[in-house]
């Protein structure tokens, strides 16, 4: 059974060797080969799908032939294939660097697709990125654009780093433990660019841990948890800006939150509910 799946492949290949090789989506008869139609702009309908054949027979070329008016007779027909060759390594490594818009990615391609592809864009969306287990190497799905809306998959495996500040804990902390600004310090490392890490710009001020960290390791964003600023219930002061004047008004969340969330607040000069951002334990802005 092998013996004969590989004796229809083979003789697939050669019946495809013998086809006229066409790169656009519309097809035109001076594009079939045929000698009698050489300059027709005739349409002659699709090109095929890359990797199959489309036969045109001799009865179809000769009704080609009259369209174009032309007084020539075929007997033979024709068969076209689509124009497909295997990607390059260049072509690849441009798609993934244009894939990513932060400066300072590096990356390192591994392995890509085989497969011959037709002619058109190389591209890598992020959202086909899938990491990698340990030290495996990510596999990112990618496709190749061509004619009119079309597109065939592709993948690559690649290593992704970059260079980012991170916190790490100077000594071991409990779960449940709170850290302050002294329970960390600031750490240079390169990691994956979709790495969720802690970020030293909000810093770590009040918040808990929520499993075991151990000294020296970085902190991730879910290594965290941090409590709210304002509960349901809190009093605040609303500030407002009008015109010249800055007014502070008295209201009570109806929902908890952090810092920079937006939250439904009572205001209790006129009782009507409003929407606040919470800019502190204490204090809120209007929700713009």
């Amino acid at each position: 059974m092998m013996r004969r799946a590989s004796w229809g492949l083979l003789c697939a290949a050669l019946a495809q060797a013998q086809c006229v090789v066409v790169a656009d989506d519309l097809l035109e008869a001076g594009a079939l080969g045929v000698s009698a139609l050489a300059g027709s702009r005739e349409p002659a309908g699709w090109a095929p799908a890359p990797g199959a054949v489309r036969h045109f027979s001799a009865w179809q070329i000769n009704a080609l032939l009259r369209r174009a008016g032309r007084t020539e007779t075929v007997t033979k027909g024709v068969c076209v294939v689509r124009e497909a060759r295997p990607l390059e390594r260049e072509q690849v490594w441009a798609a993934l660097q244009a894939a990513w818009d932060e400066a300072g990615v590096s990356i390192e391609l591994v392995s890509f697709s085989d497969r011959a592809a037709p002619r058109g864009r190389v591209e890598f969306p992020v959202g086909g990125l899938q990491r990698g287990a340990g030290a495996a190497p990510d596999f990112w799905r990618g496709r190749v654009v061509y004619g009119i809306g079309k597109s065939v998959p592709i993948w690559a495996r690649v290593h992704l780093s970059i260079e980012r500040r991170a916190l790490a804990p100077v000594a071991d902390l409990p779960a449940g433990a709170t850290l302050s600004q002294e329970t960390v310090r600031e750490v240079s490392l390169r990691v994956h660019p979709l790495a969720r890490l802690a970020d030293p710009r909000v810093g770590v001020a009040g918040a808990r841990a929520r499993r075991h960290l151990v000294a020296g390791v970085p902190l991730q964003a879910d290594d965290l948890w941090f409590p709210p600023a304002v509960r349901s219930g809190d009093a605040l002061t609303l500030q407002v800006q009008e015109g010249g004047a800055r007014l502070r008004l008295p209201v009570r969340a109806e929902s908890s939150g952090h810092i920079g969330d937006r939250i439904p607040a009572r205001n209790l000069q006129n009782g009507r509910r409003i929407r606040v951002r919470i800019t502190g334990k204490e204090a809120a802005a209007p929700a713009l």
